[in-house]
């Protein structure tokens, strides 16, 4: 059986370019060692659909999940995939549900599109978690509501996972979960930090949508199917959450795939006016009036699109050479009396300056 281990920040430590690396290399049946803090939502959804995928392409392989140390965040909503028929997890592992987060800068109206997109993006996780333990949708969403932790056996009794395995490690409750707190509390950390682009939104907006166009088809056939007890193979609440990888987008959504294309587009060619529009800004600065070397240095940079930040460091390095240049060709006195003369003329050579 092949193994997988998945340990680390998803987003950071852990890519779906790695997973999908290794589920090629797959045949038939899969383990999968999970120690997550959580991270991205966005790569986060995307490896928990290529489990997804390679449960569809693979329907008789044997797939197997080992909670290890924590799965928190991002990290227990992939140790929910209803794909995984057992899930196992150590006495003294920790587990974590939550509403979603991420950093969201604007106006009025950029707040509360990212606020409409976290609230949705809570909706369509909630029956993941509700069909791994069996628990209501309500009740889901209240412990999401209170960020709730589980040690151990709680995680079992709670219905996230199928097995409890025995450690030797004698790791108290508290001791655990305060562990885990900190590793959360730094993954989060660079999740609000991490810019999110508005094409990163409107794709995620168009995966929200389908997912809802979906549970409301299954709510017509079933009105009372998000509260099911009834027991499903790699779930207990029997409901399928559909959720589309971006070759599906492009091709159910033609009109949102292009309208994201094309926001990320404007936003790049925003970001490159704004960022030489800052370089000509730092070209004309009074201190920089008859540096030749200077000017040809940014007008390079105002060509190639080169980020404003690398070329003030560039600018610097120039400056801090004509600095030495100066004090080498005029030296002055020093302690003893003496002049000192240097034979030769040095000078910057057109390399040097360019940098």
């Amino acid at each position: 059986m092949k193994k997988i281990i998945i340990s680390g920040e998803i987003g950071w430590d852990v890519m779906p370019f790695m997973i999908k690396d290794e589920l090629n290399d797959v045949i038939g049946d899969l383990e999968v060692d999970l120690s997550s803090p959580g991270g991205s939502v966005f790569e986060g959804i995307e490896i928990f659909n290529l489990f997804r995928d390679y449960k569809r392409e693979n329907p008789d392989s044997q797939m197997i999940l080992n909670i290890k140390g924590i799965a928190a965040s991002m990290g227990s909503y992939l140790a929910a995939n209803e794909i995984f028929d057992l899930v196992t997890v150590e006495d003294n592992a920790t587990h974590m549900i939550h509403n979603p987060i991420m950093g969201v800068y604007g106006d009025y109206q950029d707040m509360k599109k990212g606020a409409d997109f976290l609230e949705g993006l809570a909706e369509m996780i909630a029956p993941t978690y509700s069909n791994r333990s069996g628990q209501t949708i309500q009740q889901i969403r209240e412990s999401m509501d209170n960020e709730t932790w589980l040690f151990g056996k709680e995680i079992v009794e709670a219905g996230f996972a199928d097995e409890l395995i025995k450690t030797d490690n004698k790791t108290s409750r508290s001791s655990a979960v305060a562990n885990s707190e900190l590793k959360l509390k730094a993954v989060m950390k660079k999740v609000k930090e991490k810019e999110i682009t508005e094409n990163e939104i409107e794709i995620a907006a168009a995966i929200l949508n389908k997912y809802k166009i979906n549970l409301k088809n299954e709510k017509e056939d079933n009105k009372n199917k998000l509260d099911s007890n009834k027991p499903a193979k790699g779930g207990k609440n029997n409901q399928e959450v559909v959720i589309m990888n971006y070759d599906e987008l492009k091709k159910d959504y033609p009109e949102i795939h292009a309208k994201a294309i094309k926001v990320g587009e404007d936003k790049g060619i925003e970001k490159v006016k704004a960022n030489n529009k800052a370089l000509i800004n730092f070209k004309n600065q009074k201190e920089f009036e008859g540096i030749e070397a200077v000017h040809k240095r940014i007008d390079e940079a105002i060509e190639n699109s080169e980020n404003i930040d690398d070329v003030k460091i560039a600018v610097m390095a120039i400056l801090s050479k004509n600095s030495v240049q100066a004090s080498i060709e005029s030296p002055g006195d020093i302690s003893n009396g003496n002049d000192i003369s240097v034979s030769g003329e040095q000078e910057l050579s057109e390399e040097d300056e360019g940098f």
